[in-house]
């Protein structure tokens, strides 16, 4: 809630690129009403439910770690 909306947007794209150099997940992201979003499309028959855990998990580490 301290962040500006300016500030979230980055932290979401660096959020972004660590998830995704990292190689657990790919996630993709997009832009709703002007604000950066992280954006999922599982579209493989095989996702399970821990693999979206995962990508979750991925999500907050990253945020965690930039945030501190």
């Amino acid at each position: 809630p301290d962040l500006s909306p300016a500030e979230l947007d980055a932290l979401n794209v660096e959020v972004l690129l660590r998830v995704q150099e990292s190689g657990e997940a790919v996630p993709s992201s997009t832009i709703i009403n002007g604000v950066f979003a992280l954006r999922a499309c599982n579209v493989n028959h095989r996702t399970q439910d821990e693999d979206v855990d995962r990508l979750v998990a991925a999500v907050v580490r990253e945020a965690e770690r930039l945030r501190h």
